[in-house]
This record gives C-alpha cells, structure tokens and sequence, in this order.
C-alpha cells in the first residue's frame, strides 16, 4: 500500500513533467525554473530537470550548470515561476504601436511603398523592438510571479 507522502510526490512528478513536456513535435524540453524553500528554510533557485521518485530526489542544474540533487525529505515547498501576462502585453502593445506610428509619421509627406505597406513595415518594426525589449527584461521580477506547485508555503 502506497503512503500518502509517495501519492503527492508521485503527483509532483506528473505535474513537472507536464510542465516539462515540450509545446510541440520536434521540440525538446526544457528545465523548469524553480524556486525550492526547504524545511530548514533554506532558499534554493535552479533548473528542475526531474523529480527521480526512485532515489526520492529533485534533479536539476544550477545556473552555472553545476548539478543540484536534493532529497524530498528536505523539501517543503516548490515553487514555479509563471509570467505576468498582462505586464508583457503592456510591454508588447505601446511598443507595437508606436513603432505604427512612427511608420505613419515617416511616411505621411512621401510613401516609400504605398500608405498601407509604411504602416505595416513600421508595425513589424515596432514589434520587433517591443520583442528586443521583452527580450532584455525577460529576467525582471516584475514580469513573473512564483506559484506553488508541491507542498505548503511557509508560514
């Protein structure tokens, strides 16, 4: 008979292996950024690369690659990292348009194409900046919120 401590760890695994799972055919999978609080209020962020349920261990990598394993026992809480979508889209959006803007504004005494053609190449160009920008401030706490996905937060 299987105890209650192997049905959640069992239910863990599942749950990082979908989050794991790779979003499409041909793609690979990545490690999931987490954060781990264990029972000696120990703080730990790293790459969770599986859950063995086998040696009862988190496997993972740290952000200099260096290998992490750390035994269920010792873990209280886990954390995944989610992004605040409203925030990238606040990002996204004013810099999309005014990169439309900017193709109307550049545009509007002479067309290098036609009107239409301007205003979707200064579009494309302002969802590329928009995309750099994103790109730059992707490790930015901000955008991200921490979410349970394995024990109880600390109290």
């Amino acid at each position: 008979m299987r105890s209650l401590e192997q049905v959640l760890f069992e239910q863990f695994a599942t749950a990082v292996e979908r989050a794991i799972a790779p979003l499409g055919p041909g793609r690979g999978s990545e490690p999931l950024r987490v954060r781990v609080l264990t029972k000696d209020r120990q703080q730990l962020d790293f790459r969770l690369v599986e859950v063995d349920l086998y040696d009862a261990e988190l496997v993972g990598t740290r952000f200099d690659s260096s290998p992490i394993r750390l035994p269920l026992a010792n873990v209280q809480t886990v954390f995944r990292r989610r992004p605040r979508v409203p925030r990238l889209l606040l990002i996204w959006l004013p810099w999309t348009a005014a990169g439309t803007c900017a193709g109307l504004l550049l545009t509007s005494g002479h067309h290098w194409l036609t009107p239409g053609l301007d205003t979707f190449v200064g579009a494309c160009c302002g969802a590329v900046i928009a995309g750099a920008l994103s790109w730059l401030l992707r490790d930015w706490s901000a955008l991200y919120r921490w979410v349970s996905i394995y024990g109880r937060p600390a109290a």
